[in-house]
């Protein structure tokens, strides 16, 4: 068996988004307990970290803002998205990323996409239902459905359709909980497993179910109740498992005859144990096959050529050089860039090791304030660019007119940094609000500054000289 790396999607952005980027983590906890279960593995996770020792699977893909980092690594594309028709309206999918599902290897979790793969796909496509082996304990599976205290739990956020739905099914006499995208894990769990059913609504009239919720939910061992329309494509082991019904027939079921009836729970019990009868014995023979194959691309992958000084904002960046001073978020390398390199032996090293061998360094927000603090940050990103390459800075409070001036001594005067032979070059500046959106304020949030390592003229070295005492001879 090859080693298996679960790895997380999880770029940073605003606070809304980044609760929603953990529905990633409901299908890592459930391919890691179906993986554990069936013998498979041994299996890790990870939060935006690849493996070179074990297959990664890539789960939630399409957040990510630069997926260049996987194509020399052996990955696996993990796919639960609706792709065609049914797809997500308020979410859709970048052209960048469906041309990724059709260049490297896919574990599709949703048959009704195969379709579309068949298609267009240059890649192995494979097929794997992991909520049949993430079955839950003993316990879990035989809890009377009637007994649980949440009637209905409706899951994912509201739509005008869903509203509509909602609305009908309340006036009906049905309480319905909801919960929006704000819970998932564990906590998620912990509610699902109190609820008698999930209902699971689409975005809009002719939208799909989603079928990761729906995975999650019956492998947890508690019912999905599906709305939608007759004609809508959906994966056939969930017309089998789920308690489908169109929004015109849904009086049948939560009619005051028929809801919290024996004859009702019977019905959703027997969909779990349809689900959990379920023979993925071929889906786990021809995933070990794409394990397989992933793993012959295995290959020694480049250092990476990019450094990330700014984790408290961006965070772990694959294909990065990720390094923070804070234990707690993890960096490829314990240090700051304003560390003093002869006090600290592991930026010495980093210096040492990868001088000019970059071409980007992102140092995130800077106080530009001349302190010995800030002219080791930009000494230490100087040293590690290579020339033409780029280091990104974030400064707070200023105008961009503030930004150049109190930039000089790194631009202009590049001298009064110690520097000679090299300079940085303002590349641009751009004035953002507290939401990171362009701002024409005179003084705006911050203003992101884009600055290049450049060699210097004969004319400007000739400055440099006669501003400096030593006229910039290493021996004077």
């Amino acid at each position: 068996m090859h080693a298996i790396h679960l790895c997380v999607v999880h770029p940073a952005g605003r606070p809304a988004e980044q609760l929603q980027a953990l529905a990633g983590l409901d299908i890592a906890l459930m391919l890691r307990t179906a993986l554990q279960r069936s013998g498979r593995g041994p299996v890790t996770l990870a939060r935006n970290r690849l493996s070179d020792t074990a297959v990664n699977l890539v789960i939630g893909a399409h957040r990510a803002v630069d997926p260049s980092a996987w194509t020399d690594a052996a990955c696996v594309l993990v796919n639960a998205e609706p792709l065609g028709q049914g797809g997500s309206p308020l979410s859709p999918l970048s052209p960048h990323y469906l041309r990724l599902l059709q260049e490297m290897p896919v574990l599709e979790l949703d048959a009704a996409n195969l379709p579309l793969h068949a298609a267009v796909a240059t890649g192995q496509v494979t097929l794997l239902h992991p909520s049949v082996a993430a079955a839950p304990s003993a316990d879990l599976a035989h809890r009377p459905l009637a007994d649980r205290a949440i009637e209905l739990l409706h899951i994912g956020r509201l739509t005008p359709w869903r509203i509509q739905r909602l609305q009908a099914l309340q006036a009906l006499g049905v309480r319905v909980a909801r919960m929006d995208d704000a819970v998932h894990g564990p906590e998620r769990d912990e509610l699902v497993r109190n609820a008698r059913a999930v209902l699971l609504l689409p975005e809009d009239a002719q939208g799909r179910p989603d079928s990761v919720t729906a995975m999650r939910t019956v492998a947890q061992g508690t019912p999905v109740i599906a709305e939608l329309a007759d004609s809508t494509r959906i994966d056939p082991l969930w017309r089998e498992t789920l308690l489908c019904v169109s929004p015109d027939r849904s009086a049948d079921v939560f009619g005051a005859a028929t809801w919290n009836q024996p004859a009702l729970f019977a019905r959703l019990q027997a969909g779990l144990d349809a689900h959990a009868r379920q023979s993925t014995d071929g889906e786990w023979a021809a995933f070990d096959a794409l394990v397989a194959q992933a793993a012959t691309t295995r290959r020694a992958r480049p250092a990476p050529d990019r450094v990330n000084a700014d984790m408290a904002r961006q965070g772990h960046r694959p294909g990065w050089l990720n390094v923070d001073p804070d234990a707690l978020r993890q960096p490829d390398h314990l240090l700051g860039l304003a560390d003093p390199a002869d006090t600290h032996a592991a930026v010495a090293a980093l210096l040492a090791q990868r001088a000019g061998q970059c071409a980007q360094v992102d140092v995130g927000t800077l106080a530009l304030d001349d302190s010995p603090a800030l002219r080791r940050t930009f000494d230490h990103a100087m040293t590690l660019l290579q020339p033409g390459g780029v280091l990104v800075l974030r400064a707070p409070g200023l105008s961009p007119g503030q930004v150049r001036e109190r930039l000089a001594a790194q631009t202009g005067a590049f001298w009064r940094s110690g520097w000679f032979g090299h300079r940085l070059a303002l590349t641009s500046t751009l004035a953002l609000d507290a939401c990171g959106l362009p701002s024409r304020e005179a003084v705006p949030h911050e203003v992101r500054v884009v600055l290049r390592k450049v060699e210097t003229s004969l004319a400007e070295r000739t400055l440099a000289r006669v501003a400096r005492e030593d006229y910039a001879l290493p021996e004077a």
